[in-house]
């Protein structure tokens, strides 16, 4: 038998297009940034060194007055310095300095920071006039303020009292007060779109000047890290506003090991662009010591949960933390572990709202929470929420357009006789993603254990739920052809040796039923999943309003975008608008043969969708319920596609132009339906959970956190015990590696080498290519440093 083998690791970093070394976007209001300097005084905008005595140790003040300028000098906070805590010394309150009401000041053009990108005409503009000066209005005399040469800064590091920085809302500072002050770890949580990422820059880079003042020879290494590895254009955008040298900010390549991108000897880069697995790969395999980072940035840091990479990361930081001599308290990283940060737009509670966010803080040794309280008027205002947001319900097919639903449920219960268990443990309700998520977790323990039969099974009770779902969601010709395809792949790979008897009988059961499933498919009216039609009177009241109109239309399905594009191409109604709708698909990377797209393709299909004359409708899967940043976006669309409340929040922060508008398209009384009202629920719920966290004292708010933080680190302990007992148990020498689908031997795991970090594995055994024959594609798929030719099958023959 031929079956597929595939050793690729999915989530590497994306290297961004390239960029100028200046990419500042336009004219930028001179005094408005708040700026790092000497209390009651005003300075550029970094963190200086004071003259006293002790000044080469801790953080001074933060002013956001012109030189030569009066300012009215108060904290942040209305609260001194913990007296016991160690770094007292070193990490005092930052001081915040304003402009008397009444003094002059230069005023710049602002920049709308509602994004964290920014575009290429601004970029020219700012080139134009140096670093850190001012040209003064008409009329005006010139601010006094440090200046350099922009000719010579892709060459020479521009000193921070050089550099002029964007302008920053109320909003964004407010955020950015509790992480400045002493630089403790914290969890902003502020809504999508609001320029999160340009507010973890402006900390970041508040942290890289005072590391370059009271640590003589120190590299400063920040890592900003991704969920996925798609997109990260608009990070290393908003990061470059700080540091402007474009070798600064850099994403780690394909086939780039950890240690050479992030360069431990060498000034730059600053800040390194990279998804957690690689991260996580490289502190496994002790490339890298988490105390030779300065600072970690997690953006979308409610995933730090369970055994997600992000988690993992931090279970290393903890346990580093537990070890030092004398460890620090919760939010403090002391001077030899990074400054936390994680960003998230939404944080969930889950069943156990208070208790899950007390967790997530002591996951990230967090200090709290931090959120807009006192800016919520200007948050209203350049926040860009939907001036829309409606949940379109629509009525199930009627009965008698249910027969070839009735036909593939018959066909799916005599394949689940099939499996030697069944009596024992019931299956979920078919062609919901509760029965997938079981038959996965089947299929995984059968292949495990070697069992061959339940493997079939489960594959073939998977790929018809997977119809069942594309049913259900779309048109009859839609399933069936995605069953159909499946068995023509299934019989591909057996066609070189003899089945198995479950295999035969799997094949001869959908051979019996083709022709009456296509008899009842072609009985069923064309027009029966009002879902389908709801969608197109949608996208055609968007585009006939508003010609110009951008969007996405997100599904829980990779295999239903192919359709989806397909139906809207061929819609009748939205040909008849007099602009064009314009759709392309926007999925995961993966297998090509399995509908997934390259690294090279995504950013294609992001790159059309932002020019003018581009695609204007992005179909896509949850890829681009997060992470993706699209401002021109006016309207989501999600097609019966619900998750929990995260996904509820995220989705809707995608719609980010003026008056945009998020639509849910679900069946009437349908389980998604209800998930979505108890969302929205979550969601305030999420609010109030916060505002009891604000509303206890720090002294309850950290002693709750330190107390959850023992919990986690005695499972760590538990866990890794029970660990290192199955590693004594399954020693490389005894373990071989097997086809998943066939069984048959491929290696042994000895035998197997890692190439660079990004999870490429090759094999030392010459007797591999007696087991394997490789298979080309028709054309190859280019990634960012390689190029995928093709792809190794196991053979018995």
């Amino acid at each position: 038998m031929i079956g597929d083998m595939s050793l690729q690791e999915s989530d590497q970093s994306m290297e961004a297009s390239k960029s100028p070394g200046f990419p500042y976007d336009g004219d930028i209001k001179n005094h408005s940034p708040v700026q790092v300097g000497q209390r009651g005084s005003a300075t550029p905008s970094r963190v200086t060194p004071g003259t006293d005595a002790h000044s080469r140790s801790r953080p001074l003040g933060m002013s956001s007055s012109h030189q030569d300028l009066g300012s009215t000098t108060r904290p942040l906070l209305n609260r001194s310095p913990n007296r016991n805590d160690p770094l007292s010394e070193s990490r005092q309150p930052i001081w915040v300095s304003i402009p008397h009401q009444g003094q002059a000041s230069t005023i710049w053009p602002t920049l709308d920071l509602s994004s964290d990108s920014f575009n290429d005409a601004e970029r020219v503009s700012v080139a134009r006039n140096p670093c850190g000066s001012s040209s003064p209005q008409q009329g005006q005399q010139s601010a006094s303020s440090p200046s350099v040469d922009v000719s010579d800064g892709i060459n020479r590091q521009p000193r921070a009292t050089d550099r002029r920085q964007p302008d920053q809302r109320d909003y964004q500072r407010e955020v950015a007060e509790m992480p400045l002050q002493g630089f403790q770890n914290h969890i902003i949580c502020a809504p999508t779109g609001i320029g999160k990422t340009l507010t973890a820059a402006y900390i970041c880079y508040q942290y890289w000047a005072w590391i370059e003042d009271h640590v003589p020879h120190k590299h400063f290494k920040a890592l900003f890290i991704n969920n996925m590895r798609h997109l990260t254009v608009q990070q290393k955008n908003a990061f470059r506003w700080y540091f402007p040298n474009k070798q600064d900010v850099q994403t780690i390549g394909e086939q780039q090991s950890f240690e050479e991108a992030l360069k431990l000897d060498d000034a730059k880069p600053a800040v390194l662009m990279l998804t957690a697995q690689i991260l996580l790969n490289a502190l496994k395999s002790n490339k890298i010591d988490i105390k030779d980072l300065d600072m970690l940035i997690f953006d979308e840091c409610h995933h730090t949960d369970l055994k997600h990479p992000y988690n993992e990361i931090m279970k290393t930081y903890l346990k580093q933390k537990q070890r030092l001599p004398s460890p620090q308290g919760v939010g403090v990283s002391g001077p030899r572990l990074p400054f936390i940060i994680g960003l998230s737009a939404s944080l969930g509670v889950g069943s156990e709202a208070l208790s899950q966010l007390l967790t997530l803080c002591g996951n990230m040794d967090s200090k709290g929470v931090v959120w807009i309280l006192r800016n919520t008027t200007e948050l209203t205002l350049h926040g860009n929420s939907p001036e829309e947001d409606e949940i379109e319900s629509v009525a199930t097919r009627a009965p008698n357009d249910k027969q070839f639903a009735d036909l593939l449920q018959a066909l799916m219960a005599q394949i689940e006789d099939l499996l030697p268990d069944m009596e024992e443990h019931i299956l979920p309700p078919r062609g919901c993603q509760l029965y997938e998520a079981e038959v996965m977790r089947r299929l995984t323990d059968a292949q495990k254990l070697g069992n061959r039969t339940t493997a079939i099974v489960c594959t073939y009770l998977y790929e018809y739920n997977r119809t069942m779902m594309l049913y259900d969601d779309l048109r009859v010709t839609d399933g069936l052809d995605h069953l159909e395809k499946f068995h023509d792949r299934s019989r591909s790979w057996t066609a070189h040796e003899m089945q198995v008897p479950v295999e035969q009988h799997c094949h001869k059961l959908f051979d019996l039923n083709l022709a009456e499933m296509k008899r009842r498919g072609l009985a069923e009216d064309k027009n029966s999943n009002e879902k389908l039609g709801k969608l197109t009177l949608l996208l055609y009241g968007i585009f006939k309003e508003k010609p110009d109109s951008k969007g996405i239309v997100l599904l829980r399905m990779k295999e239903a975008t192919t359709a989806v594009a397909d139906f809207i191409k061929e819609s009748t109604l939205l040909r008849a608008l007099p602009c064009r709708v314009v759709p392309q698909r926007l999925v995961g990377q993966g297998d090509i043969e399995d509908g997934c797209l390259t690294e090279a393709q995504q950013k294609a299909v992001v790159e059309s969708f932002k020019r003018e004359d581009g695609c204007n409708v992005l179909v896509a899967t949850d890829i681009a319920q997060e992470e993706l940043d699209m401002p021109a976006c006016n309207f989501v669309i999600r097609y019966n596609f619900v998750s929990n409340e995260i996904g509820t929040v995220q989705s809707k922060g995608r719609a980010r132009a003026k008056g945009s508008k998020c639509f849910l398209i679900v069946e009437s009384g349908s389980l998604n339906e209800k998930r979505e009202y108890l969302n929205r629920n979550e969601v305030q719920k999420m609010k109030q959970v916060m505002e009891e966290l604000e509303a206890m004292t720090e002294n309850q708010r950290l002693d709750r956190i330190k107390e959850r933080q023992n919990e986690i680190l005695k499972k760590i302990q538990i866990t890794e015990k029970e660990a290192e007992h199955q590693q004594y148990m399954n020693s490389l020498h005894k373990i071989t590696i097997h086809c998943k689908k066939c069984s048959a031997l491929v290696c042994k795991a000895s035998e197997l080498r890692q190439r660079g970090d990004a999870g490429h594995v090759t094999c030392t055994s010459p007797e591999f290519k007696k087991w394997v024959k490789e298979v080309r594609y028709s054309g190859p798929q280019r990634n960012r440093d390689s190029e995928m030719v093709g792809l190794f099958t196991v053979t018995t023959s």
